[in-house]
Formats: structure tokens, sequence, C-alpha cells
């Protein structure tokens, strides 16, 4: 997607929910408004995103996510499980 697309997408968005990666930069153009909710892998303790988020007046969570590989060994596909409860529940909060 071209650079301005993103900026434009980020700067309507309401939620933004993704697995951890440089993809969450573009979180800077968000309204303060907005609710970041990040896929984190077991074990990688980062506030990256937290933080830009927090400077943006943004609202941040995190959900921890494991990647689905076939092998056991990590492929970076962003295929990620998490639990559907807890990302409902930030959902329907975030919604209001």
């Amino acid at each position: 997607m071209p650079f301005l697309q993103q900026v434009k997408l980020f700067s309507e968005a309401r939620i933004v929910v993704g697995p951890h990666g440089a993809g969450f930069t573009n979180a800077v153009f968000c309204p303060p408004v907005s609710v970041l909710i990040e896929f984190m892998p077991p074990g990688l303790q980062t506030e990256n995103f937290k933080r830009v988020a927090r400077f943006g007046g943004m609202e941040y969570y995190s959900i921890v996510a494991t990647e689905n590989t076939a092998s056991g060994v990590p492929n970076f596909t962003n295929d990620h499980t998490v639990d559907t409860a807890v990302l409902r529940k930030l959902l329907l909060s975030a919604s209001r």
C-alpha cells in the first residue's frame, strides 16, 4: 500500500489490531481517540508501541499471541493464535 494511503487509513482508524511489527509505526497517524491492540509473542517485552499510543493520546492493549508454525520453527508469517474471548472483550470496550 502506498505511504499516503497508509497515512489516510491510520488517520481514520478508530481501532487498530494486529501483530507486533514495524507496521504499527503508522499508529503515529491515528487520532487520539484510537485504540491500539497489539499481538505480542510470548516472552517479548517491549513497550515501543505502548509509548507511541501514550504520546498520541490513544489507548493501548497487548495480547499474548502464539505464532502458528507447522514445523515448530518461527517463520514470521504473522499467522497468530490469540484468546478470542480476551480480544472480543477489548473490542467491545473499545467500541463504546
